[in-house]
């Protein structure tokens, strides 16, 4: 995720984000975004709740974490 976009010329930004990405060689997901304004946030919100869909917490998890509570 790459945040603080907005302190970035839009015209800028997509050349910047490609070059950030390709310095560091990062194969995963990309998310620019500019939270003060939720510009990209929507996008991101989803995908974390796509993963979380994916990967369900075992319901004994659960159950034992309320025990120890």
């Amino acid at each position: 995720m790459l945040n603080k976009l907005d302190l970035v010329p839009a015209e800028e930004r997509a050349a910047r984000v490609k070059a950030f990405v390709k310095a560091y060689r990062w194969k995963g997901p990309v998310f620019a975004i500019t939270a003060i304004n939720g510009e990209g946030c929507r996008e991101l919100v989803y995908k974390i709740q796509e993963w979380l869909d994916a990967h369900p917490v075992p319901a004994a998890a659960v159950a034992g974490d309320a025990a120890a509570a």
